[in-house]
């Protein structure tokens, strides 16, 4: 099988050969010797002075490469982390506390880590009661851990800080494809548990400073409300809906249906939609391909569907295989429709996410930064839009 070590002039050199044949050199110098003490005379001379020539090498070159191995204690537990990149060493689970700092220190002295990203995550299952409640929460961890696995690159560091808390480092990855991750990763926990991110990025590979921001930014997720049920956000939503839906019946706007369909046809996906999110339905204000999501134009239950996340996260949420995910309650709707792969991106209007561009695949599909990116334009396209009619019809009624 090749090597999946990529040929890099930076990379430190591999000890050399000459390294490897210490220990044989030592013990042919030491049969030498065991030979001249039962020899005498001029047959002692000749064979105890190959064995002292042969021993001298052998024994410094045996010493330096003991000392360079003691000098490397470290790289075991960095095979997943910011080294593994140059290694292309694969890892499997979470390491730990001391894991995720030496990971740091690692990451943050070598400039080819940058920029650098940090993901502090928290999973937690409000509905867990009784006496086993902490096993099964472990148990439930450990099954996203797993998933987490298949997300991240080699690369990239996974790290227990707590009992509930988890930590990933991001060798290589800028702030956008950060967020993604960190939404895939949310998503990817057991139905019974929650999970809650928080994302820093470094441009410059300031690993100590990335890992607070980082610890910050998951503490004030912690503290903000649930944005689902937020009234502040659910306000703007029905404001929305009543300047879309006008004199119409439903909430379909037809700026948006078009928006879809140049969005479906460039993303070359089997639909796409925009939509508008309460606490508790989902609403299609713009909607191309799919007959079959044309007949829920009153709502779908919002729990039973992917773009949930993106909603009350605030960030994409790209999910290549919705059967593969652990989000099979989620799905439900995507799955009755025959969609298997589901990217979303959030809508704002007023500073509050009030929906959703997803694009949907029939087939399991790896989502790309360019369809993300895509998808972003047209989030923007329809935010600019749902602002300007919400303006309108606030104009008309001051009227």
């Amino acid at each position: 099988m090749p090597s999946r070590r990529p040929t890099d002039p930076s990379a430190p050199p591999r000890a050399p050969a000459l390294a490897h044949l210490a220990l044989p050199g030592l013990l042919i110098a030491f049969g030498l010797a065991v030979a001249g003490a039962l020899l005498s005379g001029v047959a002692q001379a000749m064979m105890l002075a190959p064995s002292l020539l042969l021993a001298v090498p052998s024994a410094t070159v045996a010493l330096a490469r003991d000392r360079e191995l003691r000098r490397r204690p470290a790289d075991a537990q960095l095979l997943g982390g910011a080294q593994a990149w140059a290694s292309g060493e694969a890892v499997t689970g979470a390491t730990d506390a001391a894991g995720w700092q030496a990971a740091l220190e690692c990451a943050g002295s070598d400039p080819r880590a940058a920029p650098l990203s940090a993901i502090r995550l928290d999973i937690y299952a409000p509905g867990l009661t009784g006496p086993d409640r902490d096993q099964e929460l472990a148990r439930l961890q450990t099954v996203a851990t797993v998933s987490w696995r298949e997300i991240l690159r080699p690369a990239d560091t996974l790290a227990q800080l707590g009992p509930s808390e988890f930590a990933v480092l991001l060798p290589r990855c800028e702030g956008t494809a950060a967020e993604m991750i960190a939404g895939r990763l949310q998503h990817a926990v057991p139905e019974a548990a929650r999970c809650r991110a928080g994302v820093a990025t470094s441009a410059r590979g300031d690993a100590p400073k990335l890992a607070a921001d980082a610890g910050k930014a998951l503490a004030a997720a912690s503290r903000r409300r649930d944005a689902m049920s937020d009234p502040a956000r659910l306000a703007t939503v029905r404001a929305i809906r009543s300047a879309v839906a006008g004199d119409r019946a439903g909430t379909r706007d037809p700026e948006l249906d078009a928006l879809a369909h140049s969005t479906t046809t460039l993303l070359g996906v089997d639909a796409l939609v925009v939509t508008l999110v309460d606490d508790r339905l989902l609403h299609l204000a713009g909607a191309h391909g799919l007959a079959a999501l044309d007949g829920h134009e009153d709502g779908l239950p919002v729990q039973l569907t992917l773009c949930r996340q993106a909603v009350a996260g605030g960030r994409p949420v790209l999910v290549s295989d919705a059967a593969r995910h652990g989000v099979q309650d989620a799905a439900q709707a995507e799955l009755r429709l025959g969609i298997a792969a589901c990217a979303s991106v959030p809508v704002k209007v007023d500073g509050v996410v009030v929906g959703t561009v997803c694009a949907l695949r029939r087939e399991r599909y790896e989502w790309t930064g360019d369809d993300t990116a895509v998808l972003r334009v047209a989030a923007d396209r329809a935010e600019r839009h749902l602002t300007a009619t919400m303006q309108a019809a606030r104009e008309a009624l001051s009227t």
